[in-house]
């Protein structure tokens, strides 16, 4: 992951500065905070914007709390895990831009093919789910509900996650944790 933030920072400096960072509540965090310091950003803010209610399964786009400070003339880098659909993304930079930036661009880790917009940066294109690191958690304990109420064990939870390539020590370890 470090790699693809270290490439897209090579990318953004050669066409875009920054002067401040917006990142997108959950997702968005680590990889704002990697690219802040990567780019020497010092001003990081957050907002919190919720499309999906569960593992694949899209709600309504909801913007969950406003910006916290203020962008009026700043050149904003909007920061995302992945850009699925494009409307976190296009919600997000439409609630920016009302702030009176300067200037406004878009980053995700991945985005997939159908996004729309896609980004103006991004590291990789998928069409896969993916699960970042950030996330195991709340994805083995949402998982693992599922697989109970559908008969299945732990056991098919651990063999699936662990096909989709986390380690089986980690789900384990996350499914030792009981439900938080």
């Amino acid at each position: 992951m470090y790699t693809i933030l270290l490439s897209l920072s090579e990318t953004i400096k050669g066409s875009f500065k920054p002067s401040l960072i917006v990142a997108i509540l959950k997702g968005g965090v680590v990889p704002a905070i990697v690219i802040s310091d990567l780019l020497g950003v010092d001003r990081v803010l957050t907002i919190r914007f919720r499309h999906y209610v569960d593992i694949g399964v899209r709600g309504v786009p909801t913007l969950c709390g406003e910006l916290n400070g203020d962008v009026a003339g700043e050149a904003v880098l909007i920061v995302d895990d992945i850009a699925d659909t494009g409307v976190t993304l296009k919600n997000v930079k439409e609630k920016v831009n009302m702030g009176g930036v300067r200037e406004c661009k878009t980053l995700t880790v991945y985005s997939k093919p159908w996004s729309n917009p896609q980004p103006d940066f991004y590291g990789r294109m998928t069409e896969n789910w993916v699960v970042f690191p950030w996330e195991i958690g709340e994805t083995v304990r949402k998982l693992y509900k599922k697989y109970l109420s559908e008969g299945k064990s732990s056991n098919d939870l651990v063999a699936d996650l662990v096909e989709a390539g986390i380690r089986e020590s980690i789900v384990t370890q996350v499914l030792s944790l009981g439900e938080n």
